[in-house]
């Protein structure tokens, strides 16, 4: 709540703000004994709680959104420099407070119109240098993009970009991991305090960083920088693009690894069932083959049928069957039941997608107390059959013997077909 306080605070201007507080105070304490005004200052004050209650549920951050506060502000304000016109007319002291009042509301809010930001027009400076992005091969990424959606005409995409731009370390994985996204991003952040970040990044081979502008935000100094980041057009198809010696590398067993295994009609049944269970009725009503040895669920809090999985033998990628997934505005991952102790290894596959459909390769790192997933690689299918080829290399939190890594495949809009999984275990 007391954040909520703060945010009402900034907008009405903190001088208009804490002389509300006190008209309000002083209202409540002169009206005690006047049951007839009461009655006004309790729907008054039922007006007030529902501005409040508005910003409180619509979470307003701007002030062009907050007029709802004004209106019962200043009559708030106008009632105690009337109250105290009155009370106690013999005292001059209470005409003089009632005066000082107005003129201090006056005052303050010429100050105010003086006192305006020089640099609010930022966000159009920014979208300048963006006008003549590539709309089929760019996109960017900022902590608001509603602020710059109307004016560029490149797609936008939510990201803490403020957070990267003042760790080194995050913001090079992040560039490791969007290595292979096939178009131009631009990253928008605030300027961090050394001023000179963007001179001491390492960035992969093959890809291009370039500063581009620093735009002040506001009379304070605050900026943000704008720099744009080339990446590889597609990840490699071949271990001979890595430049990997092949006799560093091990096949790794995989179960089923070509999707031509059919997992067994009671499996197969209950899998339906369960998945049937949350709602998700496509399971219900179409005859669903899936494969064997392979971890496939949906997660309950899955918007219903937004997740359809698999076999399909229509234009397979290799053999009998390959197996499909389309997703719809929710993140899915498949993961290989073959679970692989930490090291660097290679995964390979064969992948068709729809024309920009975002998928990533990562893997997910099990412990005896709890698991998340590692984002290694973001990629963009091409709308055609491609061998993709990328390293999972080891992480430095990963002990041997306790650790299970268990590969996988994330996507979150769209439908790939994938078959062929080959994974190579490197040693340095």
């Amino acid at each position: 709540m007391f954040n909520y306080i703060q945010l009402i605070n900034a907008l009405l201007f903190e001088p208009i703000a804490w002389l509300i507080l006190i008209a309000f105070v002083f209202l409540c304490y002169q009206l005690k004994k006047n049951r007839k005004e009461k009655i006004y200052l309790l729907l008054y004050s039922l007006l007030f709680a529902g501005s409040l209650l508005c910003v409180y549920i619509y979470n307003i951050q701007s002030s062009r959104y907050s007029a709802i506060i004004i209106a019962p502000s200043l009559i708030l304000v106008a009632a105690a420099c009337i109250k105290f016109r009155y009370y106690k007319s013999s005292s001059k002291i209470y005409r003089f407070i009632s005066i000082s009042m107005i003129i201090y509301v006056i005052s303050i809010c010429i100050i105010k119109d003086f006192r305006y930001n020089k640099f609010n027009n930022y966000a159009f400076i920014i979208s300048e240098e963006l006008k003549h992005s590539n709309t089929k091969h760019d996109i960017l990424f900022t902590h608001n993009t509603q602020l710059y959606e109307p004016f560029i005409p490149i797609p936008t995409q939510n990201h803490d970009i403020d957070s990267l731009f003042s760790n080194k370390t995050k913001l090079e994985e992040f560039f490791q991991q969007y290595r292979y996204y096939g178009k131009t991003i631009y990253l928008l952040g605030k300027t961090p305090i050394d001023k000179n970040w963007y001179k001491k990044l390492s960035i992969p081979l093959g890809t291009n960083c370039k500063f581009i502008k620093r735009v002040v935000k506001n009379n304070h100094g605050a900026s943000y920088d704008l720099i744009s980041y080339a990446t590889q057009s597609q990840p490699p198809n071949s271990i001979k693009q890595l430049n990997i010696n092949t006799s560093r590398l091990s096949s790794t067993h995989i179960i089923n690894n070509n999707f031509e295994a059919i997992m067994p009609p009671l499996n197969t049944a209950h899998f339906i069932k369960k998945i049937g269970s949350l709602g998700h009725d496509y399971y219900l009503n179409n005859k669903i083959l899936l494969p064997k040895d392979w971890c496939l669920s949906i997660s309950e809090f899955a918007p219903q049928n937004s997740v359809k999985i698999g076999m399909t033998d229509i234009k397979p990628l290799e053999g009998v069957y390959s197996l499909q997934i389309s997703v719809r505005d929710f993140p899915y991952n498949f993961v290989l039941t073959n679970f692989l102790t930490p090291g660097n290894y290679l995964i390979s596959f064969l992948i068709f997608g729809e024309v920009g459909t975002e998928f990533s390769i990562g893997k997910i790192i099990m412990d005896p107390k709890q698991q998340h997933i590692k984002i290694m690689n973001v990629c963009i299918t091409q709308g055609n059959v491609q061998r993709i080829v990328v390293p999972l290399f080891k992480n430095a939190d990963e002990v041997q013997d306790k650790y299970n890594i268990y590969p996988c495949i994330i996507i979150s809009n769209g439908t790939i077909i994938v078959d062929d999984f080959e994974i190579f275990k490197m040693s340095f």
